[in-house]
């Protein structure tokens, strides 16, 4: 190791007590991405809560985490990312305080969109104070434990959830406070500040009109299916996000410190790396929240049993997520990347094997391949979106990835959700038509065994029609589970041809599988950052002219 790198790792001898602290962030943020699902139910019964409502419960979630990246991404660097750290964490901590609490949908959605606020700011944030802090192999290692740590809390939702929700669901909400108390604790103690004098002011006309956009997109997405796509807030919503959009694209264009820059984009590899990342978020979730809803409405297994069968994917996703680290210090960006997408995009594409008669085992072949497949994608992928980037604009290359993946998470749930839907409805229609049954009976009916409440459908209807329209609705349900994974698959495997095609190792400012023994292109600041000096950049440059 050089001198130059010794000083600087020096300067941040607490840098795996950061990493401990971003990663039980973390752990946090992604388990309340999946650990609701299997809640539901006891949440409807306990607050009597509607379809619309516990849509919510997910939804305003993912509005809030994927509206709000871009821009703590941004501050960050200027304002301090420990400080924003810190308040993120904050934010989440109490917020889930407000949701175990909560004694009506209302609140309890409010709340939820609080989470995802703060969720937004460590997500974003979390990544670029990694990337100051380790260097060479180190930052692989580090990468990998935070993918990992992030795969496995998704895998894990499901059977966590469903322990937590055996005793109250409110649980899966006050988890979060203990933990969230104990990472700030670490995060004021160990962690120093990373600052950048010399970062882009804050964009204050990009923020509001960046988070509005994607606040109104993401909402009209989402109410489409529910209120109709011809609807006056979905219709509404939608055109209001074209238009911001295009106001922020030009606010951006004449901006001397543009938030979001949109020459990143002619980095080939920058956005072949936001294509791969958005394909792959876009299928995975949404097809985990129905494997989830197969598993309890059509096998009618419990909240912790259908937790328990996710264990194999867990399993995988740590082991190739700590694999992903290390070899992302070692492979090419772009092999990594494109292998996680074939993995993965085969893994959902072998769960079409599911059908009403099937055991849970008929998806063990899909979790073990997927699995390898997602706990590859995301050390690599948080690696890569910070060494694209100068330095001095880690966080805004980091909050742009976080976007990208966050967008397509709660853009999948919205687009194969009305996909899933619609084809629900279909098998309904032709499976029932002989039954008296009017379009608001059938949509009812559809909604219930949208969110794999089968069990309920046939009170419904007529008592000698029970077991007919249970059959229906188990045929309807697999034939949508059927529909998202086919196409959740076919849209990875085209992610991971994007990733094979553009990213190329030419295109990084530091190259993530440089050995170790290279001169440090960063030396950190006074305050504890990683902004290259005057001879950092001209090494990186030297370097980037040499892969080329």
């Amino acid at each position: 190791m050089t001198a130059a790198v010794g000083r600087d790792q020096a300067q941040d001898p607490h840098r795996w007590w950061m990493l401990a602290a971003v990663c039980l962030a973390t752990f946090m943020l992604f388990l309340d991405l999946t650990v609701v699902n299997v809640a539901l139910p006891s949440i409807r019964a306990d607050l009597d809560a509607s379809f619309d409502d516990l849509q919510w419960v997910i939804d305003a979630y993912a509005l809030g985490l994927a509206a709000f990246l871009l821009t703590a991404g941004s501050i960050a660097d200027r304002v301090g990312r420990r400080r924003l750290f810190s308040i993120g964490l904050l934010v989440f901590t109490l917020a889930s305080a407000g949701c175990g609490l909560a004694g009506a949908p209302a609140v309890l959605n409010i709340a939820r969109g609080g989470q995802g606020l703060g969720a937004a700011i460590m997500y974003a944030v979390g990544p670029a104070m990694i990337a100051a802090s380790f260097r060479g192999r180190q930052r692989g290692t580090a990468f990998g434990v935070f993918g990992a740590v992030s795969g496995v809390a998704i895998a894990a939702g499901p059977l966590l959830g469903g322990v937590l929700t055996e005793v109250d669901w409110r649980w899966v909400f006050f988890l979060n406070i203990p933990l969230g108390v104990l990472a700030l604790v670490v995060v004021a103690t160990r962690v120093r500040e990373s600052t950048k004098p010399a970062a882009r002011r804050v964009d204050y006309p990009g923020v509001v009109l960046f988070s509005s956009a994607l606040l109104a997109l993401v909402y009209g997405i989402i109410r489409g299916p529910v209120e109709g796509w011809t609807s006056l807030s979905a219709v509404g919503m939608i055109a209001a996000a074209v238009v911001l959009l295009a106001a922020f694209a030009v606010v951006q264009l004449r901006s001397r410190a543009p938030m979001f820059d949109v020459a990143l984009f002619g980095n080939r590899s920058f956005a072949g790396l936001s294509a791969a990342t958005f394909l792959i978020n876009f299928s995975v979730n949404a097809v985990i929240l129905f494997a989830v809803l197969w598993m309890q409405g059509v096998l009618e297994l419990s909240a912790i049993e259908t937790g328990v069968r996710f264990l194999p994917l867990t399993v995988v996703l740590l082991v190739a997520g700590a694999v992903g680290g290390v070899l992302s210090a070692r492979v090419p960006i772009s092999a990594l990347i494109g292998t996680s997408l074939l993995c993965t995009g085969i893994g959902l594409l072998l769960m079409r094997w599911a059908d009403p008669g099937s055991s849970w085992l008929v998806l063990l072949p899909a979790f073990i391949v997927a699995g390898i497949g997602m706990g590859l994608h995301n050390p690599p992928r948080a690696n890569a979106s910070v060494a694209l980037v100068p330095a001095e604009d880690a966080g805004m290359g980091s909050g742009i990835n976080e976007t990208f993946q966050q967008a397509g998470s709660a853009l999948g749930v919205a687009v194969l959700g009305a996909v899933a839907h619609a084809v629900i409805v279909a098998g309904l229609s032709s499976g029932i038509r002989d039954l008296p049954a009017d379009s608001a009976q059938l949509d009812a009916a559809a909604d219930a065994v949208a969110v794999g409440a089968l069990a309920s459908l046939p009170e419904r209807f007529p008592p000698d029609a029970a077991d007919a329209v249970a059959a229906t609705a188990e045929m309807a349900f697999v034939d949508a589970f059927d529909t998202v994974v086919t196409v959740g698959g076919l849209v990875t495997l085209v992610g991971a041809l994007l990733a094979y095609w553009l990213i190329r190792r030419k295109d990084f400012v530091l190259d993530p599988a440089a050995p170790e023994t290279e001169p440090s292109e960063e030396v950190g600041d006074d305050q504890g950052g990683s902004a290259p000096n005057a001879d950092g950049r001209k090494r990186a440059d030297r370097r980037k002219h040499e892969l080329v």
